[in-house]
């Protein structure tokens, strides 16, 4: 090859490399945001079941609340029907 078709090939190797550089930068960051929005799925997921398991402890302790109240009053009703 002449020096000046050499050159052309290292200028057509250098901008090609430029190009698959930019590219693979390009995928990184798709991969990245992917990744992320795996992530926050993950997060949403496990947020609403916090939700969930918490409104299931708060309805359980209103039950429980309930529960209580009731025995404390049969349990005032006995000893003022004992007496």
């Amino acid at each position: 090859m002449t020096p000046e078709e050499q050159d052309i090939a290292y200028e057509f190797k250098a901008h090609v490399m430029r190009k698959i550089h930019s590219q693979n930068q390009d995928i990184k960051k798709e991969l990245e945001l992917h990744e992320k929005k795996a992530d926050l799925k993950k997060s949403q997921q496990a947020y609403k079941r916090h939700i969930q398991d918490q409104g299931k402890s708060q309805t359980t302790l209103l039950k429980l609340m309930s529960l209580y109240e009731k025995r404390t009053l049969k349990g005032t009703t006995k000893d003022v029907h004992e007496r």
